[in-house]
């Protein structure tokens, strides 16, 4: 089940080329439309929109999804 998800998630990113793998993870586990967007819901994130401008500087942005409810989860730093 894992294995398909990355598959279907790598499709989705693609188009960004080497950082297609580190986006379908974060989709896996965020979903994908809170890295896409919708146009209901989600705008996109200031990840993705980095990615695009070829800016490699995104720690900050995706240790932004290590939150739940606006309280940072300390476990997800851990090495």
């Amino acid at each position: 089940l894992l294995r398909s998800d990355l598959i279907t998630f790598c499709g989705m990113f693609r188009k960004y080329g080497k950082d297609s793998l580190l986006l379908a993870v974060l989709a896996y586990n965020v979903g994908p439309y809170k890295v896409l967007g919708d146009k209901r819901k989600y705008n996109k994130s200031r990840l993705l929109k980095k990615i695009e401008c070829g800016d490699r500087n995104i720690k900050n942005e995706y240790l932004d999804f290590c939150r739940w409810k606006g309280t940072e989860l300390r476990l997800l730093y851990k090495p």
